[in-house]
């Protein structure tokens, strides 16, 4: 399972940090394997590792202990811990992110904007080596 975050627009850059997934209800303690499902999701250890992209320019930028992925172009891909899920369970998503379109901050809204304004962030799923959606 992987945990996309696309870009619709060519012309955007985004910031992407603090990528956070967890069973609902959070029934882990915070010393457990699956309480925190997202590998590197905050980049703590200013490093990309765990995260891949497609057709994207990826950059990690800030620090030297806030540290944010810009993702340039395609899509970037989190690569998320095998184990952890199970069928019919609910998940809490959260990621922050920023646009920025010629250096400078862009707000959208993903409810009254057009759906190709704002970024789009989903999950995608593997089965015998084929994408389940």
């Amino acid at each position: 399972v992987e945990f996309i975050v696309m870009r619709n627009r060519v012309d955007f850059n985004i910031l992407v940090d603090n990528v956070s997934m967890k069973l609902l209800p959070d029934i882990h303690s915070n010393e457990d394997f699956c309480s925190e499902i997202v590998r590197n999701g905050f980049f703590a250890d200013g490093s990309a590792r765990f995260w891949s992209q497609s057709n994207a320019i990826m950059e990690l930028v800030g620090g030297p202990s806030n540290f944010s992925l810009q993702v340039s172009d395609g899509q970037a891909r989190a690569s998320l811990k095998a184990g952890c899920f199970a069928s019919r369970e609910y998940y809490q998503v959260q990621i922050q992110y920023k646009i920025r379109v010629d250096g400078k901050s862009f707000q959208c809204d993903p409810l009254n904007d057009p759906k190709d304004l704002c970024p789009t962030a989903f999950l995608l799923s593997y089965t015998n080596g084929s994408f389940v959606s």
